[in-house]
C-alpha cells in the first residue's frame, strides 16, 4: 500500500464525484491510496441498494477502498456513535490528507459531515493535510452555474482538465441522483472555476479551502493542489514548526 493516503468523507452517494471526483482519480494517478467513507444511505429498500452498490462501483471504478456506514439520508447527526465511527476510520486510515465537504452547506448531512470529520483531523498531536471540498448544483436548477456550498472562498485549485470526462463517468455510476444533470452542475461549477484561476476557456478546476492547523502543505501536494492566484488574507499562525507549540 502507497504511504501516501487519502481519506475522503462523502455524506451520500454521489458527493464525492460531484465535488472531488477529479481530485480523487488524479491522486490515485499520482500513486496515492484512496479511502472513500459514504456515511448514508436512502432509507426506501430499493434505492438504499441501488446507491450502495453505485459506492462500491466508484470504489471499483477508482482503485479505492470504500466504507459503506448505511446511516438514514438525511438524519446525520453529531453524535457519540458517529463520532466514535469517525475516530475509528481516522485510526484506522492513517490517512495524510482529508476531504470532506465545507460545512457552510445547505443540506443539513454536508454540515454534520464536515463537523464529524474535523473532530479527528484537528485535535491535538495531528497535522494532517484538511481540505474542504465544494459541491455543485444540478443543471436542472436555474442556478446550475453556482456551487450548493456558500461562501466557499478557495485557497487551492486542482486542475482536473484531462480528468473530467472521467469524473463524468464515475457521475453517471450514481444512476439515482440525475447523474446527467448533476454532470451539467459539475462542469458549469469547475469550468466557472477554471476562468477564476485563470486557466482560460476549456479549463475545469475542483477548489478547496485549506483548514490544516499549521505550517506549509505537506506530502508533495503543492504539485496538486495550486495556491490561489488571488489575494486572501494570510491566517494567523500557519507559519512555524507545529514542534514549536506541542502540537
Amino acid at each position: 500500500m502507497n504511504s501516501k493516503r487519502c481519506l475522503v468523507f462523502a455524506a451520500h452517494g454521489d458527493d464525492e464525484t460531484n465535488g472531488v471526483g477529479g481530485t480523487i482519480l488524479k491522486l490515485r494517478d499520482s500513486g496515492w491510496s484512496v479511502f472513500i467513507v459514504y456515511a448514508t444511505l436512502p432509507t426506501d429498500p430499493s434505492l438504499n441498494h441501488r446507491r450502495k452498490n453505485a459506492c462500491l462501483s466508484v470504489g471499483k471504478a477508482t482503485g479505492s477502498c470504500v466504507d459503506v456506514w448505511g446511516l438514514p439520508d438525511a438524519s446525520l447527526e453529531v453524535t457519540e456513535m458517529t463520532k466514535k465511527m469517525t475516530q475509528t476510520v481516522f485510526d484506522q486510515v492513517k490517512p495524510d490528507l482529508v476531504l470532506v465537504m465545507n460545512p457552510i452547506d445547505v443540506h443539513p448531512d454536508h454540515r454534520a459531515m464536515a463537523s464529524l470529520a474535523m473532530g479527528p483531523a484537528l485535535q491535538k498531536g495531528v497535522n494532517t493535510e484538511l481540505m474542504f471540498y465544494e459541491l455543485c448544483a444540478s443543471g436542472r436548477h436555474i442556478n446550475a452555474d453556482r456551487p450548493q456550498t456558500i461562501g466557499h472562498y478557495p485557497t487551492h485549485f486542482v486542475d482536473i482538465t484531462d480528468e473530467i470526462d472521467r469524473a463524468a463517468e464515475l457521475q453517471m455510476l450514481h444512476d439515482t441522483e440525475d447523474p446527467e444533470a448533476m454532470i451539467r452542475g459539475m462542469r458549469n461549477v469547475h469550468s466557472n472555476r477554471a476562468k477564476e484561476y485563470g486557466l482560460g476557456a476549456g479549463g475545469y478546476m475542483e477548489a478547496f479551502m485549506r483548514i490544516t492547523r499549521v505550517g506549509p502543505i505537506q506530502h508533495g501536494l503543492g504539485e496538486i493542489f495550486l495556491e490561489t492566484p488571488y489575494v486572501l488574507p494570510r491566517p494567523i499562525g500557519v507559519d512555524f514548526d507545529p514542534g514549536t507549540i506541542g502540537l
